[in-house]
């Protein structure tokens, strides 16, 4: 096997890129990562209560063969198993009451107890003959649906995954050093893929054979990658095996939309009631730099059994994304997809050249279909994994028809690749050039993975940007002037977080409240105008802005007020009033800054309206004769109330008298 790269399409692109033109590049990579395990066994406790509610849908379990039976969640040494009839996997189970029963698949089944106290098969199936109280899953669920409770409580625990192996004491002795040393090797090669394309390296990649999110969240907080700023996407499957897809993915390229999981349903039987489960297909919506794009990361079922047997259960895989995608592209057959996973077929297998339907080279690419990039140097005999020298090519990205068409979306592929370097994740000696795995049987070899990744670089011609901030002029709402992208390209030139256009002072930093200007302080007596009675007169914040009138100004005023008198019913000042206005008048000459306030009030004789009309002629009396003493008329204010703010009862004469007044209040401008 010779190195390679994969190179597509280089002839028809090198024409654009002498152009000159910007670009944005986004790179796309898949990669199996032989499992990725924890070092520690996992458990999962069920919830009676929940199942009967509907809340759990499965009690989980090693689960390899056709005629998986439950265990009823009695208290006895094997009731919270599940086992084959015919065939038998590993199962571990520390915590199910009494003692923890454990047992393998190997040609001759062995059964031991967690102190290693071994017992024969003969012994067990006479322990089992004593008490058989196995039940179907359909028996088991049917057995606690009127029960309250069951004899150990409200929690069966059963083994989630069969992943002891991979634990200190397991077969593999995969200790906290050989795990980490396997992150390390990992994220080596996701932080150096596309590193020469694009100086992000991998912004979208897809993952399998990873245990759990606590295995992704360890391998992108190493320092290879930790710089990268990945972010996870993960559900855990039903698959018995423990082992998951995923998605890594960078914000500032990625924003994810909605993410589902899409279950491939594979039977045992033909009456479709015992299932089997499989890794579950991940879906992803997101945009891509603005562009929307849907992933969608897969597994498929093994060869196990042979290819041929087998080739029914991927094509239901197949089967399972081609829904979906056909829905996408009914809808709109520009849509962006990619399709990329471990397919465990290769490029010519029926589940991806019929079933998926993905062409094998670009002129075949029809609209709405799906193209496979690998396909001619998969014909070349270049591959992702190695059996014996025998090459397959199982880990592919397939693109949809807009990726190619030049006239529809605004991504196109520019390159693909399988990723394959003599001195870096190959490995030397028998069957030279194959994956530098990490493990050979149960013997850690300190290697990578048993499979290369493979990559699609994506470009798409940078969008008109009149003013380079960064926001294409199409979403650009000020596309002449730099802008922020909160403002939708628009400026705020003052930073104040009002953008420009509608900014009333886009040089000064304002507030929203006053269109984008600062609040004034006219007189500078520390008081807003805003907040400021008096703007134009320096006062006293307690004051609102206003000077204090003084006590002899207040006094001279009040004794205006107690000395007013007007003919009864009528508005005629008295004359014997007048050397009080006189003097009142002198008292607003030489204080210019204050104003006057005047209102007029009367008592309740009469009618209500006529009231009204006296107090307020009483009231323009004043001051019409306050103007002709030479005080100026926009320095009065005219306020009437007739009978409505009475001082006292008008039950009495004295109360009358005190309710008919013109009232004065003084203030500073």
């Amino acid at each position: 096997m010779k190195k390679f790269t994969i190179v597509l399409f280089m002839a028809a692109f090198t024409a654009v890129f002498a152009q000159e033109k910007k670009y944005e590049i986004a790179v796309v990579g898949f990669y199996n990562l032989e499992n990725l395990f924890d070092t520690e066994s996992s458990m999962q406790t069920i919830n009676v209560d929940k199942l009967k509610a509907g809340e759990v849908d499965y009690v989980k379990a090693e689960d390899y063969s056709s005629d998986v039976y439950y265990g009823a969640a009695w208290n006895s040494l094997y009731e919270n198993v599940s086992i084959s009839k015919s065939k038998t996997n590993y199962f571990d189970l520390p915590n199910v009451p009494i003692k923890a029963l454990r047992f393998y698949k190997p040609k001759k089944l062995d059964y031991e107890y967690r102190n290693e106290t071994s017992i024969s098969k003969r012994e067990f199936k006479e322990i089992v003959a004593k008490d058989p109280k196995w039940l179907s899953k359909k028996e088991f669920r049917e057995f606690i649906k009127d029960k309250e409770s069951v004899d150990i409580g409200t929690n069966i625990v059963v083994a989630r995954v069969n992943d002891y192996e991979n634990t200190p004491t397991g077969q593999r002795q995969y200790t906290q050093e050989l795990y980490e040393d396997k992150l390390n090797k990992l994220a080596s090669v996701i932080n150096q893929l596309g590193a020469d394309y694009s100086k992000d390296g991998v912004v979208l990649m897809g993952l399998a054979e990873i245990e759990n999110s606590k295995v992704l969240g360890d391998l992108i907080a190493t320092s290879e990658l930790k710089k990268k700023g990945y972010k996870i996407l993960q559900y855990d499957c039903m698959y018995s095996r423990g082992v998951d897809v995923a998605l890594l993915y960078q914000e500032k390229y990625f924003d994810v939309v909605k993410s589902h999981t899409l279950q491939i349903e594979i039977y045992n039987d033909k009456n479709k009631t015992d299932q089997y489960y499989t890794r579950d297909i991940l879906w992803v919506e997101g945009k891509l730099l603005g562009e929307t794009v849907h992933l969608f990361v897969n597994h498929w079922p093994s060869r196990s059994g042979g290819e041929a047997k087998s080739s029914k259960n991927r094509e239901l895989g197949a089967a399972a994304c081609k829904k979906v995608i056909d829905e996408l592209m009914a809808k709109d057959p520009n849509t962006q997809i990619i399709l990329m996973g471990d397919f465990n077929d290769d490029p010519n297998n029926n589940s991806l050249k019929e079933v998926v339907g993905a062409a094998k080279d670009v002129a075949e690419v029809k609209k709405g279909g799906m193209f496979n990039p690998l396909f001619k140097d998969y014909k070349k005999g270049y591959g992702s994994l190695a059996y014996r020298g025998s090459w397959n090519l199982f880990d592919q990205i397939l693109i949809s028809s807009s990726f190619v068409d030049t006239k529809s979306a605004t991504w196109k592929i520019q390159d693909a690749e399988v990723v394959y370097n003599q001195d870096w994740i190959t490995r030397f000696g028998g069957y030279e050039g194959g994956p530098n795995r990490s493990f050979g049987g149960n013997n850690y070899q300190g290697g990578y993975s048993d499979h290369l990744p493979s990559v699609v670089y994506l470009k798409r011609l940078a969008l008109e940007d009149k003013d380079n901030d960064g926001i294409a002029d199409k979403d650009d709402a000020c596309p002449d002037v730099a802008g922020l992208e909160a403002f939708k390209g628009c400026p705020d030139t003052d930073g104040d977080g009002i953008d420009d256009s509608k900014d009333d002072c886009p040089e000064v930093k304002g507030e929203l409240a006053n269109k984008g200007c600062p609040w004034l302080d006219s007189d500078g007596d520390g008081v807003l105008d805003k907040d400021d009675k008096c703007p134009q007169t320096k006062g006293l914040a307690s004051n609102a802005g206003c000077p204090e009138v003084k006590t002899e100004v207040k006094k001279a005023i009040q004794a205006v007020f107690e000395n007013l008198v007007f003919d009864t019913g009528k508005s005629t000042i008295k004359n014997s009033s007048d050397d009080e206005l006189i003097t009142l008048a002198k008292i607003l000459m030489e204080n210019p800054e204050l104003l006057l306030s005047i209102s007029g009030h009367t008592d309740n004789m009469g009618d209500d309206s006529m009231n009204m009309d006296l107090s307020k002629d009483r009231a323009y009396a004043v001051k019409d004769r306050l103007t002709s003493l030479d005080v100026e008329a926009t320095r009065m204010e005219v306020f009437y109330f007739g009978e409505t703010q009475p001082v006292a009862s008008n039950d009495t004469p004295e109360g009358q008298q005190a309710n008919r007044r013109v009232v004065f209040e003084v203030h500073a401008k």
